[in-house]
């Protein structure tokens, strides 16, 4: 039944195995910060994991400065994030960014798809769905567990701003069709979401991902398939939060920075299994050149587990296939629904381009809890698919949620 992680593209090869994390860390100095008091989740093993892999030529750019070679990576072992940055920030120019595409072409021409589980099907939309508190039965959902948002001491203070906005505001009544909102960069939705630029075998694509809260205070959120496709982790892997109109701004498109992965994370079904149910990735990403933690400075939305029903949503994302270029951030609000198989959907037409964003629900206009993202639609169809943010994920949070970049 299902063909496209986004409208007009085809899914990824099978992949039979799981990739564990590399254990030998670049020397950094140490954040002894303590972290903040958790709530305890249940740790299973939910995470597929890798060093966040770099191009050859980006590797090399970093070994030329470094003395040491890692036993489990092609960067040398006392590589400093500002090696990383340094290197990084070389290989994405903005003539790279522009010429990125959308990761879901990549998936095209593929004729091996991902599926739901076994025995599972996706029930289509029906005009008897009720909004609202429908109640969810299936056997993944466990106890319901809501982490609040985290908002800066501090407000940020954006580089190289001129016009303050996420682009010109657009309204759109037709259900499920994505507008722009009328976001500044100081907006808690416009630095917390952000566009991710990243390499997939020779090829620089693009992704959605958002901020959400950890103790380790680095975490960025996305789709399984941003990370983690056709036997390998994407390489170069980078977090652009607030970008806006990087082709005609070049130097306003990226107002706090750019934010480079350490280490990577998809759901181990979705490695395993390439179940859309396991859709779900992350990053641990390092601090900037000033020491500082994408949280700490930026903020983090919040995150849900196991909800008895499915919540109104507000969805967000950088379509990037026609008839967007993935310059700006778009939005779409709307009731989800029970697909069936552990998959909610919503009324959404975003295109390629826009997997990996959130979706918020109790949105106050600045600050709510992500439970669910954009992962998948079909042809033709007016609906995006997300996984049911269940027992599954919440494991799988519980495994990224606590890491810091200087310690791992």
């Amino acid at each position: 039944m299902f063909r496209r992680p986004l409208r007009g593209i085809a899914a990824t090869a099978a992949i039979s195995m799981a990739l564990i994390v590399a254990a030998a860390p670049p020397s950094m100095a140490r954040d002894h910060a303590r972290a903040e008091q958790w709530p305890t989740l249940s740790k299973a093993s939910a995470a597929a994991a890798s060093i966040a892999p770099l191009t050859p030529d980006v590797a090399r750019t970093i070994n030329r400065a470094s003395t040491k070679v890692s036993p489990h990576a092609s960067v040398s072992a006392d590589a400093t994030a500002a090696d990383y940055e340094r290197a990084l920030s070389a290989y994405w120019t903005p003539e790279r960014m522009r010429a990125a595409r959308p990761i879901e072409q990549r998936l095209k021409d593929d004729t091996q798809q991902p599926h739901l589980a076994p025995g599972a099907t996706v029930s289509a939309p029906t005009a008897n769905r009720v909004a609202g508190e429908a109640a969810v039965t299936h056997k993944l959902r466990g106890k319901p567990l809501t982490v609040p948002p985290h908002k800066p001491e501090t407000e940020p203070v954006p580089a190289n701003v001129v016009t303050g906005s996420t682009g010109t505001a657009t309204a759109n009544a037709v259900a499920g069709a994505p507008s722009k909102p009328e976001y500044s960069v100081f907006h808690a939705v416009a630095r917390t979401m952000g566009k991710v630029f990243l390499n997939h075998k020779g090829t620089d694509y693009v992704c959605s991902a958002g901020l959400v809260i950890g103790s380790g205070k680095s975490l960025v959120w996305t789709a399984g398939h941003c990370v983690y496709d056709a036997g390998a982790y994407a390489a170069n892997w980078i977090f652009v939060p607030a970008y806006s109109d990087g082709q005609r701004f070049p130097r306003q498109a990226a107002p706090y920075g750019y934010w480079y992965a350490r280490t990577l994370f998809a759901q181990t079904d979705w490695v395993t299994k390439r179940d859309w149910h396991g859709d779900v990735g992350a990053a641990i990403v390092w601090p900037n050149s000033e020491g500082k933690k994408i949280q700490d400075l930026l903020g983090a939305q919040g995150i849900s587990f196991n909800l008895p029903y499915y919540p109104y949503s507000n969805a967000f994302g950088y379509p990037a296939d026609p008839p967007y270029d993935g310059e700006n951030l778009y939005q779409v609000v709307g009731q989800a629904y029970d697909a069936g198989a552990s998959i909610i959907y919503m009324a959404n037409t975003m295109t390629g381009g826009s997997s990996g964003g959130y979706w918020l629900t109790n949105f106050d206009g600045n600050w709510g809890t992500v439970n669910g993202h954009n992962s998948f639609a079909e042809d033709d169809s007016p609906y995006m698919y997300s996984p049911y943010y269940g027992r599954d994920t919440q494991r799988f949070y519980n495994s990224v949620q606590h890491l810091d970049p200087m310690t791992m």
